[in-house]
């Protein structure tokens, strides 16, 4: 959401709205963090983030009018929270047996019909919100177009990692992590605010600390049993051998 830190008003400040964009991102950073936990609270903070999002959108502008127009990406990014806290909500176990671990949902890897599926998801994503952009009377000319191409692909992306979250498939982090570092880089060698530049940073490596504990959850899962085992023999927890 870097668009939203450049904002000017017309007495040339970024004003409320861009600290209403800088407080979505830091609440879609929290959400980062807890995707990590493999907690479901993460995807009703998702939901809070793209709220939050989606009355930037709609805020009126100082003429009185629409600041921006809501496409399909915006829609899209509203229910896939929905969608993921629906199917994570009977995949979470307790990894303590006292409860006192937030239950986390177990993962795995891809198949190759997950591979095909993102595939088809992310032209489908691409078409339909290039075409939700010419719905809204944008030219397909010059400079516009390659644009509007880069957008949809952006808001493409992002609904494959989410949707591949929501099935719990470890590979979304390689997409995630890919795209966060994109983003970084774009930042610093584009004229950015500092504080967009620090935001993508701090996203990079929470994305990065995420995809790790990712990782571990399904290289090395614990084994069922071995951490009381592990407490009465006063050691630590087993793990099984890599996959």
């Amino acid at each position: 959401m870097d668009w939203i830190m450049a904002l000017k008003v017309p007495d040339g400040s970024a004003g409320a709205l861009v600290s209403v964009g800088h407080l979505q991102a830091l609440v879609g950073l929290l959400a980062v963090f807890l995707f990590g936990l493999r907690t479901r609270w993460a995807w009703p903070v998702l939901l809070i983030q793209q709220a939050m999002v989606f009355l930037l959108l709609v805020i009126p502008n100082f003429d009185g009018g629409a600041a921006f127009f809501i496409n399909a990406s915006v829609v899209v990014a509203l229910l896939l929270p929905c969608y993921g806290a629906w199917r994570w909500r009977a995949a979470a176990v307790t990894l303590s047996p006292d409860g006192a671990a937030l239950p986390a949902v177990q993962v795995r890897r891809a198949t190759g019909r997950d591979w095909g599926v993102a595939l088809l998801a992310l032209t489908a994503a691409t078409l339909l919100f290039m075409a939700s952009d010419v719905l809204a009377g944008f030219p397909l000319e010059g400079g516009l177009l390659t644009v509007l191409v880069l957008q949809a692909f952006y808001g493409a992306v992002v609904t494959v990692v989410y949707l591949g979250l929501a099935h719990r498939i470890y590979e979304a982090w390689w997409l995630w992590l890919a795209f966060a570092v994109v983003q970084l880089a774009t930042s610093l060698v584009f004229p950015s605010p500092p504080t967009s530049q620090l935001l993508n940073g701090a996203t990079v490596l929470l994305v990065l600390i995420a995809f790790w504990r990712w990782h571990t959850a399904v290289y090395y899962p614990p084994i069922p049993g071995a951490e009381a085992a592990g407490d009465a023999a006063g050691g630590a927890p087993a793990t099984s051998p890599p996959v």
